[in-house]
């Protein structure tokens, strides 16, 4: 049995999309030099490989050989990984030390705080101490300075004691 298959060329399929009233008969030769027969040996050739068998070969053994390069992504990302490591280990170190100077550093800043607030508090004293010597010392000038302007006579020694 025949079968035949409508194959239209492209411009035979402009032509009948723009002249519907083309007939499609025998006797049109567009029709006629586009059909075909149906031939089972073309589904059949060489083009397909034949179904799953023990002597064909695989469909990945027929594939070309593709290297990614995997090792060697493998052992750069190990390396990174070594160098990265390292350099998140040696930043903690800094980190810490950093720390620990400027704990170093504060201890030694309140203790220095703390010896001049104490040096602060002896020099208040201090001074306290010499302002009221000064208001002494003061008043015992203006004491001596007025008794040299108010000299205490004969007279004024019987009534006082000399």
């Amino acid at each position: 049995m025949l079968v035949f298959t409508f194959m239209l060329s492209l411009p035979a399929f402009i032509a009948l999309s723009f002249y519907p009233q083309l007939p499609l008969s025998g006797n049109n030769p567009r029709f006629l030099a586009t059909m075909s027969s149906f031939e089972p040996s073309l589904s059949t050739s060489g083009m397909r490989p034949p179904l799953a068998s023990a002597e064909a070969p695989s469909m990945a053994d027929s594939l070309p050989n593709i290297h990614f390069g995997f090792e060697d992504l493998r052992s750069r990302m190990a390396q990174f990984s070594v160098k990265f490591d390292a350099f998140i280990e040696k930043g903690r170190k800094q980190v810490l030390e950093e720390r620990n100077q400027f704990r170093v550093n504060l201890a030694e800043l309140q203790g220095n705080a703390a010896c001049v607030g104490e040096n602060m508090l002896r020099l208040d004293e201090d001074a306290n101490i010499l302002g009221e010597n000064r208001r002494s010392t003061n008043e015992a000038k203006r004491y001596r300075d007025s008794d040299l302007e108010n000299p205490i006579t004969c007279a004024d020694a019987s009534e006082r004691d000399c």
